[in-house]
């Protein structure tokens, strides 16, 4: 089953407990960057379905820490997967993916 980040039906963490929680139904997650906002979750993989976003002003590229935070939760230490794997759905926005998690966690 997919489940939808929204914090207008549960709470965020509430959704973080429900994906974790092995005996639930949900097993695939869909969620906007605020997934990058210090959950603790489960995943292997995250797929950016865009490198963009709406900062209130314009559709601009994911900056580099942005993309960082969003990345890391896939594989985490101690977590059910301590590798994760990261890639993009439009080739095009495989670029700034693969630069941006290259660059040093310091230099970002």
């Amino acid at each position: 089953m997919i489940t939808t980040i929204s914090q207008l039906i549960y709470p965020l963490g509430l959704q973080a407990t429900k994906f974790n929680d092995a005996s639930s139904e949900f097993d695939v997650l869909v969620a906007s960057d605020a997934i990058g906002m210090g959950l603790n979750l489960n995943i292997s993989r995250i797929i950016f379905s865009t490198m963009k976003k709406f900062d209130g002003f314009e559709n601009r590229d994911l900056t580099v820490p942005e993309v960082k935070q969003i990345a890391g939760r896939a594989g985490r230490y101690g977590s059910k997967f301590p590798v994760g794997e990261v890639t993009c759905l439009n080739a095009d926005d495989l670029p700034l993916l693969h630069s941006s998690t290259r660059i040093p966690i310091s230099d970002s």
